[in-house]
C-alpha cells in the first residue's frame, strides 16, 4: 500500500512518552536476572554472589517471573506508564493512588484517547522489539544519522524514504541517540490492488520470476488476468550443485563458505555469493582476507551506492558478495569467465519463496551461458534439502492465503478513504478562506479516526460496519462545521 503520511500537529509533544517507555524498559530490563532456568525480578543493584547465586539477604524480593521476560517487561512499563500520563481509566484504584504526584508526563488533549487507547500498547510492543529483536545491518542501516530499513527478505534495498510505524522507527533513533523525527498519521493513500484494478482489462506485464503455481493463481483471482510461460531462446547450460548444509556453528558455516568459493575462483572462475544480511556480507568478506584471498579481487554489492561493482566484466578469480539486491534483474556480465564455467552462485540462506530463490540462482547461466549455483545453508533442522524447501513452500501457501485475506481488509481501506475524499470535496464546495485551514483539520482528524479504527480493519470481514463508523465520524465533522 502506497501511504503518505502527514506531519500531525503537537506530536512532537509525545517525544517525553517515547522516552519514558524507553527508559522504563531498560530500567526493568536491568533487574532481570535469569538463574538455574528460573527468571527473576529483583529490584536491587548487586544482588548475585559471587557464584552468580542470589544474595540470601535479598532472596525474599526476588520474584520468579512466570511467562516470558518481554511480557513482564511489557506489563510493568505499560503499568507505569499509564500512571505517568493519568490515564485513571485503564487504572486499579490500588494503581491510581500509586501515582508519582511530582511525575507527570502531558499529553495534548487531542492526542489523549489516542494514545491511551491506541498507541501506547502498540509503542510499548515496538520499544520492546527494537531492543530485543531489531538488529543493525540486518533490518536497517544508520546512514547520515538517520535509521533506514532494508527489505532483506526480498529484495535487499535499503529503504531510505520509508519510515517504520507505531514508534518503531523512533525506538531505533533513540537506540542509537539519533535525532527523533516524530511520528506522523497517514492520511492519503490507495492500495497495489485498487490502483491497478483501475486498469480493469488493460492490465499486462513481463517478468522472469512470477514465483509459485498459488502466487499466480492469487494474481488470477485478484486481477482476472492470465499468465503464460514463455520458453527461453536459448537451452540453459544450468547446473544446481548439491546443497551443503550445516548444524553447528556460524563459523563452520563461513568456513564451508569461503572453502567452496575459493575453489571456483581458483579455477578461473567468478563467484556470486548472496548473504541474507549486511553484517553478513561484512564477516564474509573478513573470512575470505583472513584465507589469505586477495582483497583487489573481492567486491561487496550492499546498497544501491555500491551498484557501480557489477558495471565491469567480472574477471577470473573475481568475487561478489552481496545481499538481495543482487538477486533481482542484476545482470553479471560474465564473458571473460564463460571458458571457465561461468558464473557460480552462492546463496547462504533459504529465500522465503520460489520467485526469490529464481531471482538469486537466476544469476548465473543467462542467454544460454554456462553456470552453476549451491545452496550451503546454517540450519538449526537437521532436515534434508528438499524437505527443508517443502516447508518453505507450505510456508510460503499459507502466506499466499494470509496475503488474500490482507487484500481485502487494504480494500476496506481504501472504501473508507474514498468516502473521506468525498467529505473533503463536500467542503471544499464552499469557497472560503478559512477552507484551506478547514479541510487541514478535518485530514488531521481523519488520521487520528483512521489509526484508531486500525485494529478494527485488521479483523473486519466486511466493510460494512467500518463505513457505518465512518457514517458517524463524517456527521461529526459536518456538524462541526455547521458550529
Amino acid at each position: 500500500m502506497v501511504m503518505l503520511s502527514s506531519p500531525m500537529p503537537a506530536m512532537d509533544h509525545l517525544e517525553p512518552l517515547l522516552a519514558a517507555i524507553w527508559i522504563q524498559i531498560e530500567e526493568v530490563a536491568k533487574s532481570i536476572k535469569e538463574i538455574d532456568g528460573q527468571t527473576y525480578f529483583i529490584e536491587q543493584p548487586d544482588m548475585l554472589d559471587e557464584n552468580g547465586k542470589i544474595r540470601d539477604d535479598v532472596a525474599e524480593n526476588a520474584i520468579a517471573i512466570e511467562g516470558t521476560k518481554e511480557d513482564f517487561i511489557k506489563n510493568c512499563t505499560e503499568k507505569h506508564i499509564r500512571r505517568l500520563i493519568r490515564d485513571k481509566e485503564n487504572l486499579s484504584e490500588n494503581e491510581s493512588d500509586s501515582m508519582p504526584r511530582d511525575l507527570e508526563i502531558k499529553i495534548p488533549l487531542h492526542l489523549k484517547q489516542l494514545v491511551t487507547k491506541t498507541l501506547l500498547v502498540k509503542w510499548i510492543d515496538s520499544a520492546i522489539y527494537a531492543k530485543y529483536r531489531c538488529e543493525h545491518n540486518k533490518h536497517y542501516i544508520l546512514k547520515k544519522g538517520k535509521v533506514a530499513p532494508v527489505d532483506a527478505n526480498n529484495t535487499g534495498i535499503v529503504q531510505q524514504n520509508m519510515h517504520w510505524s507505531n514508534g518503531l522507527h523512533q525506538f531505533l533513533q533513540i537506540k542509537h541517540g539519533a535525532k527523533i523525527t516524530p511520528e506522523s498519521l497517514s492520511t492519503n493513500f490507495i492500495s497495489n490492488v485498487t490502483y491497478f484494478k483501475r486498469y480493469r482489462q488493460n492490465i499486462y506485464g513481463l517478468t522472469g520470476t512470477l514465483g509459485s503455481i498459488s502466487a499466480r493463481q492469487l494474481l488470477n483471482r485478484t486481477y482476472s488476468v492470465d499468465s503464460v510461460i514463455i520458453p527461453p531462446f536459448r537451452q540453459k547450460q544450468y547446473r544446481e550443485l548439491t546443497p551443503i548444509i550445516m548444524h553447528t556453528e556460524s563459523r563452520d558455516w563461513y568456513n564451508n563458505i569461503v572453502e567452496s568459493c575459493i575453489n571456483k575462483l581458483e579455477n578461473g572462475r567468478g563467484v556470486l555469493v548472496i548473504m541474507k544480511f549486511i553484517q553478513e556480507v561484512d564477516e564474509l568478506k573478513n573470512q575470505l582476507k583472513t584465507a589469505g584471498y586477495s582483497e583487489s579481487k573481492i567486491k561487496v554489492y550492499k546498497t544501491e551506492e555500491d551498484s557501480t561493482v557489477i558495471d565491469e566484466d567480472l574477471k577470473p578469480g573475481e568475487i561478489i558478495i552481496a545481499t538481495n539486491i543482487a538477486g533481482r534483474g542484476t545482470d553479471i556480465k560474465a564473458n571473460k569467465i564463460e571458458q571457465n564455467g561461468g558464473l557460480h552462485v552462492c546463496v547462504t540462506f533459504l529465500p522465503p519463496n520460489e520467485r526469490v530463490e529464481q531471482q538469486n540462482v537466476g544469476r548465473t547461466s543467462r542467454t544460454g551461458n554456462k553456470g552453476t549455483s549451491q545452496f550451503i545453508l546454517l540450519e538449526k533442522k537437521e532436515f534434508e534439502f528438499n524437505v527443508l524447501r517443502q516447508e518453505r513452500n507450505r510456508a510460503e501457501e499459507e502466506e499466499i492465503m494470509k496475503a488474500e485475506s490482507k487484500i481485502k481488509k487494504v480494500t476496506i481501506s481504501d472504501a473508507i478513504f474514498a468516502k473521506f475524499c468525498e467529505l473533503l470535496n463536500e467542503i471544499n464546495d464552499d469557497v472560503d478562506l478559512t477552507t484551506k485551514y478547514t479541510c487541514r483539520a478535518v485530514e488531521e482528524r481523519f488520521g487520528i479516526w483512521l489509526k484508531m479504527q486500525e485494529d478494527k480493519i485488521l479483523t473486519a470481514t466486511s466493510e460494512e460496519k467500518l463505513l457505518d463508523d465512518f457514517k458517524v465520524f463524517r456527521k461529526e465533522i459536518l456538524d462541526d462545521k455547521e458550529n
